[in-house]
């Protein structure tokens, strides 16, 4: 027996539908009998065109349900089968599963891609290519009610993803490549065009990307990923994101939240990532303000500018268009009066492309030079930087700049080890670069940004700080010797391994907090080139007393057989009651040498906010046993539930480290 779907019922078949209906015109009401005839009719004729719209050898895939990744998939057109194979639309898959489609209208050729990865299917055709290879389809690609529709098992296995099919429900399953894998990090790169926000992970993910008015929010969702980052939160401060924050949701289907909390509302766009795997977020500059300052203007955005100018007669004006910017507020306009500039007026001059357009009304014809910056750009008469010029001081060394109207601002590396000088408002012409090695810079070379527009990247030993003065056609850079620098530093993060030393009030352990307070400060110190290390880490657990993990004696002897410059013990106090509260810093009487830098460590952390309970004596191993300057710092209660709401906040903690910092760069000044 033959099994004929409804899509292929013959005419025979209507015609008996049709004299059934009939024939109740005489034993029912003539009115009901014809509005059925009409309502079958009608079904007759949309069938009829169905059947007629489907591609040769495709039926109607009835009932059939698509889940991916745990969610039901539902396309706006019905799924199809052919040849047993299951065609579903394209774009829903791939853009689910994390890829991008494309679609070569001239060789009618549909296309999938992720990372480094292409799919390649002719419409109607079995034959296809993955990254350039040749494949036989059991099923080809088709198109039907304008949907390009794809054979799913085909397109979800190359793209690395696993494919079930339950008969019993009709259900064909498609389970992400990217379950179990990790959020290796977040950067951001401020590029000509627009700001690349890239999240990288160590496969394919699955991924959604959502936007929040208030407070102003772009949420990246990745599913099936963990977090591997190491941070829970990271600054930026760049392209309008004031920061980005990682929440994660633990259990079967892991997912990862990217939080990036924004000074205002972007316009953005997001792909897969174009090399390894993960997500990129396009990012839209802003122009903030316009401003006449210095003999020029000066377009305040969240990042670096393109430009083209002409100009325009009658009245003289020269114009410069900003392509793939937006206008963070109202158009404006004002008088300027000065330097043969009578008028400056900006607005947003097109939509889809985005245009910012900004006009300098004139009294006279005139040319200006733009120069471009990490935030925003300047217009203004040519001036060109003359000399640059280092010399080692007291202090540390001076960097000077003559460029007419030039402007600056300085960047430092996260490693401490580089100053980045972006110069704005002239060339860098014959400037050179030189080798220094006075002990503090290195060397310092020229990085061409644009006609108007330098950089200078002065690489150091070891970062102590700096300051930029501007003003008088000269621009100087004072750079500070890190006292820090070679100094030998012992970090001991108090307790570890089995034994968790205190419990906080919500039942944070306090090996664990004296351990990323630790590492942070240890990145801090290093990056002003100090040598340090840790007495131990997440896994250490060793002890000569049964039960304890780490006995004080063991702690002392590494600093000794280390020959440290000095000693930290950082800790988090506790107590029976609730009551305490507040930071102290204790040092052993027996070792005068520790008391200045327990008065130096007390006095820098009272700034944290908590009592200040002094620095004091205290008849602790570690502090007797060491052979250099000790201290142990008992930050504060973990048994006062103010002390602990403080000390669990990332800022504070990030707040008290620096502390730390400062009162050992102080210490050794």
């Amino acid at each position: 027996m033959r099994l004929e779907s409804s899509s292929t019922v013959g005419q025979r078949g209507y015609g008996r539908v049709i004299l059934r209906l009939y024939l109740a015109v005489s034993c029912c009401s003539r009115f009901v009998a014809i509005c059925l005839l009409a309502i079958t009719l009608a079904s007759i004729s949309l069938s009829t065109a169905l059947a007629a719209a489907l591609p040769p050898g495709c039926q109607i895939f009835a009932g059939a349900k698509l889940v991916i990744n745990g969610q039901q998939v539902f396309p706006d057109v019905p799924l199809l089968v052919n040849s047993s194979r299951m065609l579903v639309p394209i774009r829903i898959v791939a853009e689910t599963l994390g890829a991008v489609v494309e679609w070569d209208g001239a060789r009618r050729v549909a296309s999938v891609v992720t990372g480094g990865r292409r799919i390649e299917m002719p419409i109607d055709s079995t034959r296809a290519t993955i990254d350039g290879q040749p494949v036989t389809l059991d099923a080809p690609a088709v198109i039907y009610q304008s949907r390009t529709l794809v054979p799913l098992r085909f397109v979800a296995e190359a793209l690395g993803c696993e494919v079930s099919w339950d008969a019993a429900t009709a259900t064909a399953g498609v389970v992400s490549a990217s379950a179990g894998g990790n959020l290796l990090g977040v950067s951001l790169d401020l590029q000509p065009q627009a700001a690349l926000l890239r999240v990288s992970t160590d496969s394919p993910v699955s991924y959604s990307v959502r936007s929040q008015a208030e407070p102003p929010r772009l949420i990246i969702t990745l599913e099936g990923v963990d977090s591997a980052t190491g941070w829970s939160e990271m600054p930026l401060g760049q392209a309008l994101i004031d920061r980005v924050r990682v929440v994660s949701r633990q259990g079967p289907s892991p997912q990862v939240q990217l939080v990036c909390d924004l000074a205002r509302p972007v316009r953005y766009s997001h792909k897969p990532a174009s090399q390894g795997h993960g997500v990129e977020l396009e990012i839209s500059y802003q122009v903030n303000g316009v401003s006449w300052e210095n003999g020029g203007v000066t377009v305040d955005a969240s990042g670096p500018l393109r430009s083209t100018t002409f100009t325009l007669p009658d009245p003289h004006r020269f114009v410069i268009d900003l392509p793939g910017v937006i206008l963070g507020g109202p158009a404006n306009s004002f008088e300027v009066g000065q330097d043969g500039v009578v008028l400056v007026r900006y607005a947003q001059f097109n939509t889809n492309p985005d245009i910012v357009r900004v006009v300098l009304v004139l009294d006279s014809p005139q040319q200006y030079q733009i120069a471009a910056s990490a935030g925003g750009l300047r217009i203004a008469r040519d001036t060109a930087a003359s000399a640059l010029e280092y010399e080692s001081t007291a202090n540390g060394g001076r960097l000077t700049l003559r460029g007419g109207q030039a402007t600056a601002q300085v960047a430092v590396s996260p490693d401490g080890r580089q100053l980045r000088v972006d110069v704005s408002g002239a060339s860098s012409g014959s400037l050179e670069g030189a080798t220094v090695q006075d002990g503090l810079v290195e060397s310092y070379e020229i990085l061409p940004v644009c006609s108007e527009s330098f950089a200078v990247l002065v690489h150091l030993t070891a970062y102590g700080g700096h300051s930029l003065n501007n003003g008088g056609g000269l621009i100087t850079l004072d750079i500070a010797k890190s006292s820090l620098a070679g100094r030998r530093i012992v970090l001991d993060p108090g307790h570890g391994g089995r034994d968790p030393g205190c419990t906080s009030v919500s039942g944070v352990h306090e090996r664990e907090l004296t351990l990323l307070w630790a590492e942070a400060l240890r990145v801090r110190l290093e990056s002003e080139g100090a040598v340090v290390r840790l007495t131990r880490d997440a896994t250490t657990d060793f002890g000569v007393f049964p039960g304890q993990t780490m006995d004080a004696f063991e702690r002392a002897r590494i600093a000794n057989d280390w020959d440290a410059d000095v000693y930290v013990s950082i800790h988090f106090n506790a107590f029976t009651s609730s009551g305490p509260s507040g930071t102290e810093v204790f040092y052993h009487p027996t070792e005068p040498s520790s008391l200045p830098l327990a008065e130096l460590m007390m006095e820098h952390l009272a700034k944290l906010g908590l009592t200040n309970r002094g620095a004091k004596a205290g008849y602790y191993a570690v502090l007797r046993e060491t052979t250099m300057p000790a201290v142990m710092v008992e930050v504060g209660f973990l048994s006062n539930p103010g002390d602990e709401k403080f000390l669990l906040n990332p800022a504070n903690q990030a707040k008290g480290v620096e502390l730390m910092l400062e009162a050992l760069r102080a210490y050794f000044r």
